[in-house]
């Protein structure tokens, strides 16, 4: 994720905000804080976690098949001939959310979206790339630390892209082409893979987020053509799993990027003069938790101790990507609440505010597993039901092998309604 320079008031500020415990650490000697970092940082370095954007592997992309490039174009086009607002405001919330679009409306949407074939040309270009990568230079955004410049509003775009196909998708399935709906929507899916390709937390979040607009419109196709025959089946060998081993990368990346940061922030602090703030900051320190009276040495223990914490913390959160969701994370791992509203400890406070992004996009992504896994399971049910006549009774006389819900590791719930069924996960609450 973009992040601002920051300086070193601002670090310590944060940690007199968070001054708030009675159970002061134990003092250390800062030799020790410097070596507990410098052998916190070799642990990285042996498990593959890199301590700079600039240690990020660099990749020879062909402009062809990188999705930034028509991504460029797509803004291009959209900023020299940009969507009036009212047809912005039909084709996303009215066309999207219309569950029986009127002939007037299909009519409306038929003619926005060749009106705008510019824009569909592109579209359809970035749904079949196999690539989505920006170097990583210094940038007028900070001249410090490396980062991708354009990160931001290609990500904006990208979701813009899924915008497009959902509502090409809609239109196919309103002109009755449910089969054409379904292989575009394959491509839909295709874009969330892209947009994982893209290391950075929010990158994570746009990748969530397409995968939700696309699966909405799949659902769309099995509420209108799910029992026509081959229309289900088609759905259900349509839909992938999500690839939740994607956040590793987004650990790396942001680990990286916090590194670069703290490295500008050490620098800094070498020749940070003692303002007012800053002394104040360190006697409060000082008193509560043993800091060196030093506004030079509380600097560095305040850096080598968070980034200790946050390699840590990383480290275990890493190797929980592949684990499923439902095995918990070790004992004593702070929970999201805990690294949400921060630590008293400024010795953890700024590793807590980066670790928290990460927690948060561990349960988000097995969310976009879990509906996926709903809605294919959906489509068998809808399969079953045009083959025997009828609902199966249960989940397990469809299938010997019943998907396992990603929160809890037990079989998705089913269970039929008078007018048709439910098929769900209990999610992160346990309940629905």
């Amino acid at each position: 994720m973009l992040r601002p320079q920051l300086s070193l008031l601002p670090l310590l500020l944060i940690a007199l905000f968070a001054l708030v415990s009675s159970n002061p650490v134990k003092a250390q000697e800062d030799l020790t804080y410097s070596k507990q970092a410098a052998e916190a940082r070799a642990l990285a370095k042996k498990n593959g976690i890199p301590l700079s954007l600039a240690e990020i592997p660099k990749r020879n992309v062909p402009d062809a098949s990188n999705a930034v490039t028509y991504l460029r174009q797509l803004q291009a086009l959209t900023k020299t001939k940009p969507l009036n607002e009212k047809d912005t405001k039909f084709l996303w919330d009215e066309w999207l959310t219309a569950s029986l679009p009127t002939p007037q409306q299909i009519q409306r949407a038929r003619q926005i979206i060749t009106s705008r074939s510019d824009i569909m040309r592109v579209v359809d270009k970035i749904v079949v790339c196999d690539q989505y990568y920006i170097p990583i230079t210094l940038t007028k955004l900070s001249p410090t630390i490396p980062m991708p410049e354009d990160n931001f509003p290609l990500q904006a775009t990208m979701r813009s892209v899924a915008r497009w196909t959902a509502a090409k998708t809609l239109l196919l399935l309103a002109e009755g082409k449910e089969q054409e709906a379904v292989a575009y929507q394959a491509q839909g899916l295709h874009l969330t893979k892209i947009a994982q390709q893209d290391p950075s937390s929010a990158g994570a979040v746009v990748a969530n987020v397409v995968d939700r607009i696309v699966i909405s419109r799949i659902k769309q196709t099995l509420f209108r053509a799910g029992e026509h025959p081959g229309i289900a089946k088609s759905v259900a060998s349509t839909i992938p799993p999500y690839n939740v081993a994607s956040l590793g990368k987004v650990i790396d990346y942001e680990v990286a990027s916090v590194f670069g940061m703290v490295e500008a922030t050490r620098n800094q602090a070498k020749t940070q003069k003692q303002s007012k703030e800053i002394l104040k900051a360190v006697q409060l320190m000082t008193k509560k938790y043993h800091y060196p009276t030093d506004p030079d040495k509380a600097a560095q223990r305040f850096i080598n101790a968070n980034e200790i914490n946050l390699i840590q913390k990383a480290l275990v959160l890493k190797s929980a990507v592949n684990a499923p969701y439902y095995q918990s994370l070790p004992k004593g791992f702070p929970t999201l609440q805990d690294l949400e509203k921060g630590d008293s400890n400024p010795d953890v406070t700024f590793a807590y505010s980066n670790l928290s992004n990460l927690l948060s996009l561990r349960t988000y992504t097995t969310l976009s597993l879990a509906n996926r896994l709903v809605v294919q399971v959906g489509a068998q049910v809808l399969a079953w039901k045009v083959e025997h006549g009828k609902y199966p009774n249960s989940l397990a006389e469809m299938t010997p092998q019943v998907p396992l819900d990603p929160f809890d590791g037990k079989p998705l719930r089913y269970r039929k309604e008078a007018t048709g069924f439910v098929v769900y996960s209990v999610g992160e609450g346990k309940t629905f």
